[in-house]
């Protein structure tokens, strides 16, 4: 008998290309298991960054333990020693050419590259950019299929890495996360669409294929709406509960690709194989009608509270600024159930972190997946630390306080 991750039941074996199942009698006692997992805290901070940072949008811990952090508010890659001390400049926007970063804020993450190097994303240029040890321009790179970004990743979304072969994984943002609902009366401007592919690109052949597919429901249009004086628009509606699911790169690797439908990971190898693991144990947070309409209520008083401002015609032809304030969903388009899981990252030792759904006021909480599907940590977080990168054993983290955003390492605990 084997397990099916997608109904939870034992089964008869299935056979299917590239797709592995785990006898169910392990699967069981492997999910008391770790359903029993109390919350640990993260481990006491072994180093903090003395310089003070804008923002924090990536950071690259080089082999011989040296920090690459990327400044992004500041425009600037900043390089630190291992403690996170002597911090260098290395790039900015004031620098000589070979030096620069550029007029523009980088959000893609800082990608291990040829062991020793790194490599980032020059949007303005549309390039692929390889830092040597030191944070020094070696060279610049075509992205392998310049018409998909960068940015590769929609916003909010840490989502990009290199594959063992060094192809670049990614998702193309333009036209991909829009979702068609229908509007009061059941009419739809077009065709719904709830998933987007992951790609596989490669720098050399420019080769670009697909390694699996994304499930998103992100926001959406609807249709066109018309004002007192004639003027029609299109409204965008934002999908305030999402559920979608998110991926990133082993340090081997290795595609995990967290499906948000019942929390199982895919597991897609360098040679395109893939491993379904038994679903993480989670306690599911049910949505009634009544919460669904409770949380309907809360999100108009806040939009009517916030609003907004779309662009209208004016006099002269010019458009003006008319207050706008942003529609919320009707409680049937909520979904019946919370998304498991708000975000996910792979650390240097080959585990996937899976960040909890908390609100504002709640420290995170992540739970730590190994390689063989298996939750072997729940690890906790204090307000208002923020996980921004890994190193062997340990966790970067932002903090902030008075304005300033901090950057200290900790340590990760074990199982």
């Amino acid at each position: 008998m084997y397990y099916n991750t997608i109904t939870g039941d034992c089964m008869r074996p299935v056979h299917t290309v590239g797709l592995v199942v785990t006898p169910c009698l392990l699967i069981t006692a492997g999910a008391l298991a770790q359903a029993n997992l109390a919350i640990r805290p993260i481990g006491p901070i072994t180093a903090t960054a003395r310089d003070s940072l804008g923002s924090v949008e990536g950071v690259r811990v080089l082999p011989d333990g040296r920090v690459l952090v990327n400044d992004g508010t500041r425009l600037r890659l900043v390089l630190f020693d291992s403690a996170l001390g002597h911090p260098v400049t290395v790039l900015d926007n004031t620098s000589q050419a070979s030096r620069n970063y550029g007029s523009r804020r980088i959000v893609d993450p800082l990608l291990a590259f040829h062991t020793d190097s790194t490599l980032f994303f020059d949007p303005a240029s549309k390039a692929a950019v390889v830092l040597d040890p030191n944070g020094a321009v070696g060279r610049v790179m075509s992205v392998p299929r310049p018409t998909d970004g960068p940015p590769f990743t929609p916003p909010g979304r840490f989502a990009l890495g290199i594959d063992a072969h060094e192809r670049l994984i990614y998702r193309r943002p333009t036209g991909l996360v829009t979702v068609i609902r229908p509007d009061s009366a059941g009419n739809l401007a077009r065709p719904a669409r709830d998933s987007a592919p992951l790609l596989r690109g490669d720098f050399t052949t420019h080769r670009v294929d697909t390694a699996a597919f994304i499930r998103f429901t992100s926001w959406y249009y609807d249709v066109a709406r018309t004002d007192s004086d004639g003027f029609a628009w299109s409204e965008p509606h934002y999908d305030p509960l999402p559920v979608m699911d998110d991926w990133a790169v082993l340090s081997d690797g290795t595609i995990a690709v967290v499906r948000a439908a019942d929390l199982h990971i895919d597991w897609i190898g360098p040679d395109g194989t893939v491993e379904a693991s038994p679903k993480v144990p989670h306690e599911w947070a049910r949505l009634t009608d009544s919460a669904k309409q409770a949380f309907v209520d809360s999100l108009s008083a806040y939009n009517a509270a916030h609003p907004g401002a779309r662009p209208r015609p004016g006099p002269g032809g010019k458009n003006i600024m008319v207050s706008w304030v942003q529609p919320a969903p009707t409680a049937s388009q909520l979904p019946d159930y919370r998304s498991p899981f708000e975000r996910v990252l792979a650390d240097a030792d080959g585990r996937v972190w899976i960040l909890e759904p908390h609100t504002p006021e709640s420290g995170a909480v992540y739970e730590v997946v190994n390689r063989a599907g298996l939750m072997v940590l729940r690890v906790g977080f204090p307000l208002g630390f923020t996980v921004v990168g890994f190193g062997p054993g340990s966790v970067y983290a932002t903090t902030r306080e008075a304005g300033r955003v901090g950057l200290v390492r900790l340590t990760i605990p074990k199982p």
